[in-house]
């Protein structure tokens, strides 16, 4: 059984460092465990062939990538990657530049295929 966003934020008040990214225009899922309880939280958004996300356990499990997703003749892979805190996290992927900028991080590692970055 999933919980609303209101349910999550009242039961996590930290999570409402969130918003921050939803107002950049993320996207969010919640995932719960098998008895309903909030496992993860799932912020990601999209752009061209990139993919930023960012997975929150809770307050100090945190993490964050900006992946170049798959192409027809070129295999994606990880090509950011932090985790920790929660509002360190956030902090580091909102300074990320955007992915079509010069300094924005382009060598990809190959992306995991299973578990759940894949």
């Amino acid at each position: 059984m999933a919980i609303t966003r209101e349910q999550a934020l009242r039961e996590y008040p930290e999570l409402s460092c969130l918003a921050l990214i939803k107002e950049a225009g993320w996207d969010f899922e919640l995932m719960t465990d098998d008895a309903g309880e909030l496992s993860c939280v799932v912020g990601y958004r999209r752009e061209k062939q990139y993919l930023d996300a960012v997975y929150v356990y809770d307050m100090t499990d945190t993490v964050a990538v900006r992946m170049v997703l798959d192409q027809a003749g070129s295999r994606g892979g990880i090509v950011w990657q932090r985790g920790g805190h929660l509002a360190d996290t956030l902090n580091e992927l909102l300074e990320l530049p955007p992915p079509d900028l010069w300094l924005s991080p382009l060598i990809a590692a190959p992306a995991p295929r299973s578990g759940c970055l894949s």
